[in-house]
């Protein structure tokens, strides 16, 4: 799993990551953290906890001191992130993970990882954030479609903030203040998805963003077979996907009504 994030890291632009070496680890770290909290809630509750506890978790905003070295010499900048139900959310998402189940880790997709890194690029070349592409039609489900076959249920998230570690990242994710239904935090802990792709990377306005990619099941490319997708699925593939995922196989099949779900929050 670790060669094929390196992978696909190595072809992210220059210009969107600085040096590859850093977000190589940071992507990798934010990988790791979500399946630290899919397969061990109760140990990421106390993460929260801790957080809370130590006041970096006020009423109304996150604060976090962060040193830097510039020509030598130390600055502590204070970052300030705006809560909109004060440290509620906190407090139920710990509850939320001490009786979360135990899952199972999310495997890492090349190919799914391919969609995260173009929708990651394409905030980063047109300064904006949401789940819709820059040409304003384009969803996380054709993203991650480009380069391979998603069957099945697929959602994605996102996070934006100054200077959060990956850890912090995943943490907001979850606690995910301001949003009512906690459609992040239910995407993370959906035992239907399997596997993942994910990407990081700068943020012109919000300086770092991180998203990932969940689907139940995915054909990478060089796996598609349609006679296997048509049985393990129970479903008819429509006939325009053959041009739209690159099909190069004749499909002999009666069609039905096929809907992929997507959660798109």
């Amino acid at each position: 799993m670790k060669y094929f994030l390196t992978l696909i890291l190595l072809t992210m632009s220059s210009s969107l990551l600085g040096q590859v070496t850093d977000w190589q680890k940071y992507t990798l770290e934010f990988y790791q953290e979500l399946n630290l909290a899919r397969t061990n809630p109760q140990d990421y509750a106390k993460i929260i906890e801790e957080l809370v506890s130590s006041r970096i978790i006020s009423e109304s905003y996150v604060t976090r001191e962060v040193v830097t070295t510039s020509d030598g010499e130390s600055k502590i900048n204070r970052v300030l992130l705006g809560l909109q139900e004060g440290t509620n959310a906190f407090t139920e998402a710990i509850e939320f993970l001490k009786v979360q189940e135990p899952l199972e880790p999310l495997e890492l997709s090349v190919n799914i990882s391919r969609g995260s890194q173009d929708h990651v690029e394409d905030l980063y070349k047109n300064n904006i954030t949401g789940h819709i592409s820059s040409d304003g039609k384009t969803s996380p489900m054709e993203r991650i479609g480009r380069y391979g076959l998603p069957v099945g249920v697929t959602a994605e998230v996102l996070m934006f903030g100054p200077n959060l570690s990956p850890r912090e990242m995943v943490v907001f994710l979850i606690v995910d203040d301001g949003v009512p239904d906690r459609g992040h935090r239910l995407n993370i802990f959906d035992p239907a998805f399997t596997k993942t792709g994910v990407a990081c990377g700068e943020h012109p306005t919000y300086k770092r963003t991180c998203g990932a990619n969940f689907a139940e099941g995915y054909w990478e490319d060089k796996e598609m077979d349609i006679g296997e997708v048509l049985i393990a699925t129970d479903t008819v593939i429509l006939n325009d996907y053959r041009e739209k995922f690159k099909l190069n196989q004749k499909i002999n099949a009666d069609t039905k009504n096929h809907k992929t779900k997507v959660k798109d929050f």
